[in-house]
Parts: C-alpha cells; structure tokens; sequence
C-alpha cells in the first residue's frame, strides 16, 4: 500500500466516510480514487488542496509540486528578508 493510500484510508476512516462519500466532498470521481489508491495516478495539485481545505490533510503530503512550490516560496521569502536586512 502507497503512503498516500495509507493517508486517505485513514482520513476516510476517521471521517466515518465511504470511499464515495469522499470522493464526493473532494470533487473526483471513484476510479479516479481507486487510481490513487492503487498508485497508478497521482493525485492533482487542486484536489491536494481541497483535501487539505476540507481535512486538514498538509497538500504537500498527497502531492510533490505541491512540497516544492511551498518549499521555493520559503526560499523566496527567505532572500527577500536577508536582502532588506543588506541594505
């Protein structure tokens, strides 16, 4: 099992859902899930969002561009900081 079906199972299983039900609040079909959960598909930057919106689920966790994208705008805050405190 992927650890990103690990991560889903449970939030289903915490939540009380089906895998439907969930499927539902997130926005993606069930094959769409059962790709995920199979790891023949990975899951989209949107719906890593919108599980992380509707439970608490860090996106960066369901998706790598995700963890890289906040990661660079750590890095680009960082510069930013460090280059105002140059002058």
């Amino acid at each position: 099992m992927t650890k990103i079906a690990k991560i889903l199972i449970k939030t289903m299983g915490e939540n009380n859902l089906t895998q439907k039900a969930f499927c539902k609040s997130v926005g993606v079909t069930p094959s769409m899930m059962t790709q995920w959960l199979n790891g023949t598909s990975r899951v989209s930057i949107k719906s890593a969002l919108s599980i992380e919106k509707i439970y608490g689920i860090d996106a960066s966790k369901l998706n790598y561009y995700v963890r890289l994208s906040r990661e660079q705008d750590r890095e680009r805050k960082e510069m930013a900081i460090k280059s105002r405190g140059k002058k």
